[in-house]
């Protein structure tokens, strides 16, 4: 969260992220882009991480944020049981087809 990312900024980091977000809550809730990209002009330059299982979802996150941030991160690593249950995550490791759609079709929608 913001607080975070500016105390590590104060370490002498220079480029954070966010924690992982939910693609399908940010892209269906204002109230989620509110509560999880809260960012301010010191916050920059800031990659935002977004777990998603599909081209579709993680497609229209990345272009929600899109000029906004410096990047988008597609979190393919989380190894929490529930993460690979919804086939988020490290699930994703098992789909190299499909995490080049997401990349391809993010890239295609953000510019």
């Amino acid at each position: 969260r913001l607080p975070f990312r500016h105390v590590v900024r104060s370490w002498g980091c220079d480029v954070v992220y966010t924690p992982m977000i939910m693609a399908e809550s940010f892209v269906a809730s204002q109230r989620a882009r509110d509560v999880e990209m809260h960012t301010n002009a010191y916050d920059r330059p800031v990659i935002v991480q977004f777990a998603a299982d599909s081209a579709a979802q993680f497609a229209a996150a990345t272009e929600l944020v899109a000029g906004k941030v410096a990047g988008v991160d597609l979190n393919c690593g989380c190894p929490q049981q529930w993460a690979i249950k919804e086939g988020i995550g490290a699930a994703l490791l098992k789909k190299p087809d499909t995490v080049r759609d997401m990349v391809r079709q993010a890239r295609e929608r953000s510019g």
